[in-house]
């Protein structure tokens, strides 16, 4: 046998199992979202790269205002760099799907602030981002 032979299995071996792992770089980000000093919860956020590289991320927001970011069905997380995050009304699991709950002052004047192309925030997730905390005013 040819003594090149093992090596360039070997070779062809790491180019495999590099191909295995591809996709984009996420971080693990869990957050606390806040609004005018108190949790608000069931409250969908999408945190939307702003080079428009990748898909956006999103997480929904438990009593305390707490959520972990999903990248998709199956991996947690979010893209290294800055985002766009904008909020909506998430889809609370015991609501009937498509139904809004009666609106308080408050929580009309966040979606007015902080929904969609009127959110003006900005986070940016460095590979090392492990926790965001958004008190929002």
């Amino acid at each position: 046998m040819h003594k090149y032979v093992p090596l360039c299995a070997a070779c062809y071996a790491l180019v495999i199992l590099a191909g295995c792992n591809s996709g984009p770089t996420l971080a693990p980000v869990k957050g606390v979202l806040t609004y005018k000093g108190k949790a608000l919860p069931n409250i969908h956020l999408d945190f939307e790269p702003e080079k428009g590289d990748g898909r956006p991320s999103w997480g929904q927001t438990d009593a305390q205002g707490r959520f972990t970011l999903e990248y998709d069905i199956d991996r947690k997380g979010v893209l290294i760099g800055k985002h766009k995050v904008y909020a909506k009304m998430g889809s609370g699991g015991e609501k009937v799907p498509g139904e809004r709950p009666p609106a308080s002052k408050d929580l009309a004047e966040f979606f007015e602030k902080y929904g969609g192309t009127n959110s003006k925030v900005i986070v940016e997730i460095q590979a090392n981002t492990r926790e965001v905390t958004l008190a929002w005013d």
